[in-house]
């Protein structure tokens, strides 16, 4: 997934209106610490030493679920194309809304898939203390969602409210 982010990276359209990075260093660190506690292998046990027995299924099961979050994230990277903004949020000059694909299904595909491939780790590893992790990683995106939508409506007024009305946030006909 890094090897797709930083390939893609290079394509991105010139931004037009940027909130800041140092609006945006919380969540950078929100982010940090969570991906740290969810694909680090020693950084749960340093703070929990409790593991759960990992039978082959289970394993291949959080391995499944860790791909197909991998896969949703990069599959909705591609779908938003050259729009995608990296650390900072952004519209780019002559930004377009996307609702198709992965965008269907929820309005934050790649945050949704970040936390599944987070969660399949957690099972397949076996280390429940990655559940800060996770928490951390959807802090970071719970403070982080408001804002990119924000912006959004302000672009796309009559657009944007009636694909919210449609399409959920973070998890498919839930939330």
């Amino acid at each position: 997934m890094l090897i797709v982010w930083l390939a893609l990276t290079f394509t991105n359209k010139r931004t037009a209106k940027r909130e800041g990075l140092f609006g945006q260093l919380i969540v950078l660190i929100f982010l940090f610490i969570g991906f740290a506690f969810v694909f680090d292998p020693n950084i749960s046990f340093l703070i929990f030493r409790y593991s759960f027995t990992v039978t082959p299924f289970i394993g291949w099961a959080g391995v499944f679920i860790t791909a197909c979050g991998v896969a949703l994230a990069i599959w909705a990277r591609f779908i938003i194309g050259r729009n995608w903004s990296g650390a900072e949020i952004t519209l780019k000059k002559d930004h377009k809304l996307v609702t198709a694909g992965a965008y269907g299904i929820v309005r934050h595909p790649i945050y949704t898939g970040i936390l599944l491939s987070a969660i399949g780790t957690m099972i397949a590893k076996g280390t429940p203390g990655d559940l800060i992790g996770i928490a951390f990683l959807l802090f970071a995106f719970l403070i982080r969602i408001p804002k990119e939508e924000r912006f959004m409506k302000e672009q796309f007024p009559a657009e944007y409210p009636s694909y919210m009305s449609r399409v959920k946030t973070l998890i498919p006909f839930v939330w």
